[in-house]
């Protein structure tokens, strides 16, 4: 189940039994224990909702034992996954777990799909995943978002913040609480606005640097790599640049296949605007050159660990030569 089913059954109010909540969207996915909570009636909330940081089976048996008070529902939630031992006694309990009880597991990041407990959530569709938000839902998210700060914000503009942002939501709160603040209370945020008050994604900034390289504007480029040097090392910025080029030659194996953009953008999966350029990126590439490409940038590391260059100066190197031939 997505986050998006799971805030439906909210609404609907057809909660039931017991869930696990996970995934790399720590805000959403917070914000969805929220929601959950809201539905326990507010003057009896104090009284009807449990937390433990910590799980102990026996006494988050005995909590979702207990019955309500002055409410239709009680609300446990769990900060910890079970064990195998501790699981195997819950997961005996469980089915007869009272009506009026609603169990969350609520985890940082990605469960370990390995766990018992992980499989048995996922095979009773109990298993809630709240993964980053793609480009289009995160533009509706700073559109909505923008209201609260009494501003007005255009698609456009959303557009380019999550561009230049990330959909990852606790960033992308933190830029555009930002860039309403230098707008100020009943004013529009703007692309001009953004580029002054927001800080760039580092990913946005490779972006920026390709584009220099396959115009065929090294010097550019290099500016480009400098600023970036500014905010991550060398090595991450090398694996950030692998990963583009290992993308690229994705595209290029479907491309060979004769798949349209449109399936090669859907395969590749992740943000469609990355995607998106990794196609037409891929196209100014023979195969041979974006595999070279994928081992030089991969290669940093090692280079720099074995002491024959300095990370830096083997990550110039790859940047300088993972330009397309021109012809």
């Amino acid at each position: 189940m997505n986050h998006t089913a799971f805030f439906k059954c909210i609404k609907d109010g057809t909660l039931h039994g017991a869930y696990l909540l996970q995934g790399k969207e720590e805000r959403v996915k917070e914000s969805a224990v929220q929601r959950v909570m809201e539905t326990v009636e507010e003057a009896a909330r104090d009284l009807n909702v449990q937390i433990f940081s910590a799980l102990d089976a026996a006494s988050l048996i005995a909590a979702c034992e207990t019955l309500p008070f002055f409410a239709s529902r009680r609300l446990i939630v769990c900060r910890e996954l079970p064990g195998k031992e501790q699981w195997e006694r819950l997961s005996a309990y469980l089915p007869a777990m009272p009506d009026t009880t609603l169990l969350l597991f609520v985890v940082r990041g990605e469960a370990n799909g390995t766990l018992a407990a992980v499989k048995a959530f996922k095979a009773d569709n109990a298993l809630v995943s709240f993964d980053i938000l793609n480009e289009a839902e995160a533009v509706i998210w700073v559109q909505q978002q923008t209201k609260k700060y009494d501003a007005t914000i255009s698609p456009m503009a959303a557009r380019y913040l999550v561009k230049v942002v990330g959909c990852e939501l606790g960033e992308l709160g933190n830029e555009l609480a930002k860039a309403a603040g230098y707008a100020g209370a009943g004013q529009e945020i703007t692309r001009k606005i953004i580029d002054i008050a927001v800080t760039r994604n580092i990913e946005y900034g490779v972006f920026a640097m390709m584009d220099c390289l396959l115009a065929g504007k090294t010097a550019d480029g290099l500016r480009a790599l400098s600023s970036l040097l500014e905010q991550g090392n060398a090595f991450s910025i090398a694996s950030l640049l692998a990963g583009r080029f290992k993308q690229m030659l994705q595209a290029k194996l479907y491309m060979e296949k004769g798949l349209d953009k449109k399936t090669v953008v859907a395969k590749l999966g992740g943000s469609a605007y990355a995607a998106g350029l990794s196609y037409e990126a891929a196209k100014r590439y023979t195969k041979e050159m974006l595999i070279r490409n994928v081992k030089a940038f991969s290669d940093v590391g090692f280079l720099q660990v074995t002491g024959q260059m300095k990370d830096r100066d083997a990550l110039e190197q790859a940047v300088l030569h993972c330009a397309p031939q021109r012809s």
